[in-house]
């Protein structure tokens, strides 16, 4: 089979300390057709000049450098220079199995799929601990976000014209990128396979822009933000189905601890009722069953489940 160009994207931000790894796991791939396009997004460390090292060692490996702009516009900036049959991005504290890109392509290309995506592995200091699931192919929507257990982009491949075609990018200056990134996908998607397998190292750095309590205020709003602009999306594509966008977005979006503010549990509330497909009474009862929760247990129960704050 023929072995189709891949643009991997690696967006780096004072990473000195973890992103050898990375690169040496991508350059050791069994699959070689990569172009390796690593963006160092305003580093103060020794990020950028580690990138131009590898730069110099791999004709395959593009190092872009810029201030600093914030991870989704430097994954933009890395999709407008790929020129891939597929895209890929890395996290550039994070690394690869040696043949992560040979199974995920093989099965993009066996399948025609717009998305492959495989299992991780969550390490943190000594432990991991491997998350994945059983092969499976969703074809709309709603099987896609009802299989979804995370919205991850890294633990994936992307065909490049299916991004294009949809323009599907990612939108800057929020948090929760990648829950947006991926509802837009899920709402255009035609396949997007899950393979039994796991090649992806998911590394819990305490440095990260994810793990910073100072970020929690505007995290907070985005919560909203992110919220409001997926369910617009949804009614723009026409969705039918609203009930299982409602379900994603409350267990992965809605925080406990928020709700316990009337003004903000009204304008959730609000939010999900108002929209067109859930105006039928039926629906509405739903949602009521959704928002019961117990603030003491520090638990909100959504659809008759407990999810954990």
């Amino acid at each position: 089979m023929h072995k189709k160009l891949i643009s991997v994207i690696v967006p780096v931000y004072n990473v000195a300390p973890y992103v050898k790894r990375c690169l040496d796991s991508i350059a050791s791939q069994s699959y070689k057709n990569l172009e390796v396009i690593c963006i160092n997004d305003g580093s103060t460390d020794n990020s950028g000049k580690i990138l131009d090292e590898y730069a110099a060692r791999f004709e395959n490996f593009k190092v872009i450098h810029q201030e600093n702009k914030g991870l989704s516009v430097t994954r933009n900036i890395g999709l407008k220079e790929a020129s891939g049959y597929a895209v890929s991005f890395i996290d550039s504290d994070d690394w690869i199995a040696s043949d992560y890109y040979e199974r995920l392509m093989d099965e993009m290309q066996a399948t025609d799929a717009d998305v492959v995506q495989c299992g991780h592995y969550q390490v943190k200091g000594c432990l991991t601990k491997e998350i994945s699931g059983k092969r499976a192919e969703f074809k709309n929507f709603e099987e896609v976000l009802s299989n979804l257990k995370k919205c991850y982009v890294w633990n994936k491949l992307w065909k490049k014209d299916f991004l294009d075609k949809n323009n599907l990018w990612f939108e800057d200056n929020v948090y929760y990128e990648d829950i947006l990134f991926t509802i837009s996908t899920a709402a255009n998607v035609k396949k997007w396979v899950q393979i039994d397998y796991a090649g992806y190292f998911y590394c819990y750095n305490p440095s990260s822009i994810t793990q910073d309590p100072k970020k929690e205020a505007k995290r907070s709003q985005n919560r909203w933000i992110v919220n409001s602009k997926s369910m617009a999306y949804a009614k723009e594509k026409g969705i039918k189905n609203t009930e299982v966008l409602v379900r994603f977005l409350i267990k992965h979006l809605v925080d406990v601890n928020e709700l316990a503010d009337n003004e903000i549990y009204s304008r959730y509330k609000s939010l999900f009722i108002s929209h067109r497909a859930l105006r039928k009474r039926r629906i509405k009862a739903l949602v009521r069953k959704v928002f019961s929760f117990s603030l003491k247990r520090k638990r909100l129960r959504i659809f008759g489940k407990d999810f954990w704050n």
